[in-house]
């Protein structure tokens, strides 16, 4: 990417790049260490009284994988960007927290992969302080 920026341009790529990697495995961290144990378990005791729980490996790591994915946070770096390149202004953010919580109440039951309301609420939290931190940042640099 960094022949097709201009200079000024370069000088963000390489923060970028670092957060979203940093990002990206704190995420999963964060779901492999967190998450995926109640989301299981939820997901068992769903299926009790239906019948025997047997999974197969491939569906085991398959859901894992969504997961992960679906934890990789990368909201940080969008919202940092929309604040300093001015897309949406700070104060706008600030203001709307209420639309953007609701948003990211929706978004966190879209990404989650079971229907787990214990998941669901734990992504949202972790959301939540990742837009506010960014929104701090944001306004750090500002």
């Amino acid at each position: 990417f960094l022949p097709a920026l201009k200079p000024e341009e370069r000088k963000w790529f390489i923060p970028t790049f670092a957060a979203a990697v940093f990002l990206f495995i704190f995420g999963t961290v964060f779901c492999y260490c967190i998450i995926l144990n109640p989301a299981f378990q939820w997901l068992t005791d769903q299926a009790m009284g239906l019948g025997y729980v047997a999974p197969r490996m491939s569906s085991y790591i398959d859901i894992i994988i969504k997961f992960e994915l679906g934890f990789g946070f990368e909201l940080p770096l969008i919202v940092f960007y929309l604040v300093i390149f001015d897309v949406i202004p700070y104060k706008k953010l600030r203001g709307s927290w209420r639309t953007v919580y609701v948003a990211l109440m929706i978004i966190c039951a879209v990404i989650t992969p079971d229907a787990s309301p214990v998941t669901m609420l734990l992504m949202f939290a972790a959301m939540i302080v990742l837009y506010e931190g960014s929104l701090l940042l944001a306004r750090l640099v500002l």
